[in-house]
This record gives structure tokens, C-alpha cells and sequence, in this order.
């Protein structure tokens, strides 16, 4: 009978369904939001994934070389951070770069099992639902940001969902695809702008130029789709929706009395007064703050972070953080431009494609919003990362492309899905 329950239990704990909720639960509450539901999601996660290191088929031995290569970086940056600056560095700050660890671990480990369609309508599911409600509560409720107290996160949700609005366009089944795909669209695009969040509608303008440049093989398909966006803007333009051209206008004009250009003015003048080691290895994960508000006009000095992750990266890492990071970035960009190149089917090439464009929106909006080592900035880059070594090791060709393939009539089985 002890035996029985014993079964029981690894069973539970190494069912790929039950990581995938989990997984979804770090999704859904991140964007809701709720810090608390947050933290236990990953937690779950984080034990989910330890059982299927030491009880289930998730071995050390086969975990691909990338991850690793991940592991290092962030202990070569965890390690000098506490060894040159330990006073000055955050613990807290620390944790989420752990729980960034968690992330993409668990999305690779998910990537190991055999899924069916019920993950792929878990994660459609809940973006539908945090669009449907963000847009009720903004424009039925009242609630200026949603159910947000700023407008760049609800700018974050709708700027990171719309691409994958477009692939699930490809892959959803008729008529689905057509009755609530573009809906869903339409609602995420008028989020996105009533937000007057510039850096994300910059962010995803910027992402989806370098979609149709880099990752639109035909010349045709890229010129039509070029048109068919640039006619869009104009569109935007003419009709000044949402006050789009005043305020992009009012950027231009005002630019160099731009706050962002403060904060990285007084970035630089705190830079300026680092020692050579502080050059080298920075002065410790999170001690911008401590630093800034003595460098910063009275205005802002409360600011935790420069709005800028090159310069928060090179304060806190020095030059030798941001060497990894830049050029870690740098790779992972190049591998997805790669991956969707050699992709096997259309779905595949869409969803890698898709990706790109979130990863690419993703750095430009981030960084000019929030900390590098903020949840809002590592939790959805920990997303990416693991998807997209998680494909890395199905490569090359990628010819299946399991975790997101469907056929024309229907769902196929998901075999081998996946501050």
C-alpha cells in the first residue's frame, strides 16, 4: 500500500502536464499580476523540476551543452558580484536571476515529455483571457491601466502577446483562427496604444521591420508584407489614433529634455567616479540605487534603475558583465534568426519566427522601461531563453518542430513539447 502511494505521488510529481500548469501559472500571474501567486508558481515549478532531475528522466548528463554555457554565465556574474561587491549587492536581485534559472530549465525539461493539445490551448488560452480582461477593465471598467498601476506593463502584455496572436492565427483550427484570433488582435493593438507607452510601440515597430528583413524568405511575401505594415503606419499617422503622431511628435521635439536622457546623464557622471576595479567588475548586482541618488538631480534620485540595461549592466557588472552579456544576447539573436532559417515546416518557421520578434521587442522595450534585474525584465527573457535552446537541441533542420506543429483540420499530439 506505502508502495502504492509512493507510486502515486512520482507519478504526479513527473507528470509534464503538471509542469505545464505550473509554467502557465508563472505566465498568467506575472501578467495579471500577483507577486505572491508569482513566487509560489515558480516555486512549484522549481520542485516540479527537481523531481525530474533525481527521480524522473530529466538527467544531468543529457542536458544540452547551452544550458550549461547559461549556468556559467550567471554564476561568473552572481560570483563577482558577491566576492568584489558584496555589500553592495541585493539579494534579492540575486534570487531572480535563480528564478530566471528555474524558468528555463523548466521550459526545456517540459520540452523532454510527450504533451498533448491541452498545453497548446493552456497558454492560447491564457493569453486570451489577459487580453479579454485588460481590455474590459480598461475600456469598460475605468481602470486607465487596466489592472495595472502603470502603464508600461500593460504596454508589456500587449506588446509581447501580439506575435504570438499572429502564429496562433496559422495554427488554430477553422474557424477559430478567423472569429477570435483577429479579435483578440484588434484588442491587444488598441491596449498597446492608449498606453502611450512609446518604448514598447517603438520596441515592436523595430521588432517586426527586422521580422520582414531577416526572417521572410520569399522577396515577394517580404515586399507585400513590408507594404501591407508601412500601410498600417500610415494609416496610424493619418488618423492619429490614440494621439499616436502628437505624441511621437512631441518626442521628437522634445528629446533632449527627455527624462530617460537624464537618468542616463547621471548614469554616466556616477561612471565617471568608478575606480578601476568598479570598471572591471562592476559594484555589485543592484547597487545602482544606492549610487544614483547621490549623482541624480533631486527630481529623480528615488530611481532604482537608468532605463537603460547597457548602462545598469555596465555599473553594476562593469566591463566584464557586459562583455558576457552583450555577447550572450548577441549569440542567442543569431541562433534565432538561424533556427527559423532551418526550420523544416511552415509552423515551425512561423513560431521561431514569432519568437524573434518577441525577443527583439523585448530588448528594445526593456531595456528603455525597466531594471535588467527586474521580475518584468528577466521573467519573460527566462521564457524566451529556454524555448529557444529548448529548439536549439532539436535542431538541426528542426524538421518536426513537435512542441508547436498542427495539421490543417485539427490538433496534432504535442510529442516532445517541449522589480
Amino acid at each position: 500500500m506505502n508502495f502504492m502511494h509512493r507510486r502515486t505521488l512520482r507519478d504526479i510529481l513527473l507528470n509534464r502536464l503538471l509542469l505545464a500548469i505550473s509554467l502557465a501559472g508563472v505566465l498568467f500571474f506575472f501578467f495579471l499580476p500577483n507577486r505572491g501567486l508569482l513566487e509560489w508558481s515558480i516555486r512549484l515549478s522549481g520542485m516540479l523540476l527537481l523531481s525530474h532531475i533525481f527521480i524522473g528522466d530529466y538527467q544531468i548528463s543529457t542536458i544540452p551543452k547551452t544550458f550549461f554555457i547559461l549556468l556559467w554565465i550567471t554564476a561568473i556574474l552572481l560570483l563577482l558580484s558577491v566576492i568584489f561587491s558584496g555589500p553592495h549587492t541585493d539579494t534579492h536581485r540575486m534570487y531572480r536571476v535563480i528564478k530566471m534559472l528555474i524558468i528555463a530549465f523548466s521550459v526545456h525539461c517540459l520540452s523532454r515529455g510527450h504533451l498533448d493539445e491541452r498545453a497548446f490551448f493552456l497558454f492560447g488560452a491564457i493569453l486570451a483571457i489577459l487580453i479579454v480582461w485588460q481590455f474590459i477593465a480598461r475600456s469598460f471598467i475605468g481602470m486607465p491601466y487596466g489592472a495595472y498601476s502603470n502603464p508600461h506593463y500593460l504596454a508589456n502584455l500587449a506588446s509581447l502577446t501580439l506575435p504570438f496572436l499572429f502564429y496562433y492565427f496559422f495554427v488554430a483550427p477553422r474557424p477559430y483562427n478567423f472569429l477570435f484570433v483577429p479579435l483578440l488582435t484588434l484588442m491587444a493593438i488598441d491596449l498597446l496604444l492608449k498606453t502611450s507607452s512609446r518604448p514598447a510601440i517603438l520596441g515592436l515597430v523595430v521588432s517586426t521591420i527586422f521580422g520582414i528583413f531577416f526572417l521572410v524568405r520569399s522577396n515577394k511575401r517580404k515586399w507585400i508584407a513590408l507594404a501591407a505594415f508601412a500601410g498600417a503606419c500610415l494609416l496610424l499617422y493619418a488618423t492619429n489614433y490614440a494621439n499616436v503622431t502628437e505624441r511621437i511628435q512631441n518626442l521628437i521635439v522634445n528629446l533632449p529634455t527627455e527624462e530617460r536622457v537624464q537618468f542616463w546623464a547621471d548614469t554616466w557622471k556616477m561612471l565617471k567616479h568608478n575606480s578601476l576595479g568598479a570598471w572591471l567588475v562592476g559594484n555589485g548586482i543592484g547597487s545602482f540605487p544606492d549610487f544614483f541618488r547621490i549623482y541624480s538631480i533631486p527630481k529623480y534620485n528615488f530611481f532604482s534603475f537608468p532605463h537603460n540595461h547597457l548602462l545598469q549592466i555596465l555599473f553594476d557588472n562593469g566591463l566584464i558583465g557586459l562583455l558576457i552579456l552583450v555577447t550572450a544576447q548577441a549569440l542567442l539573436l543569431f541562433l534565432m534568426v538561424r533556427l527559423t532559417n532551418r526550420a523544416g515546416d511552415l509552423n515551425g518557421r512561423v513560431f521561431i519566427s514569432c519568437m524573434t520578434v518577441v525577443y527583439v521587442t523585448w530588448l528594445i522595450f526593456s531595456s528603455l522601461v525597466f531594471g535588467f534585474y527586474s521580475r518584468f525584465a528577466l521573467y519573460p527573457f527566462a521564457f524566451i531563453l529556454g524555448t529557444a535552446l529548448s529548439l536549439a537541441e532539436k535542431s538541426p533542420g528542426v524538421p518536426s518542430m513537435r512542441l508547436v506543429n498542427s495539421n490543417v483540420n485539427g490538433f496534432t499530439p504535442l510529442d516532445g513539447s517541449g522589480d
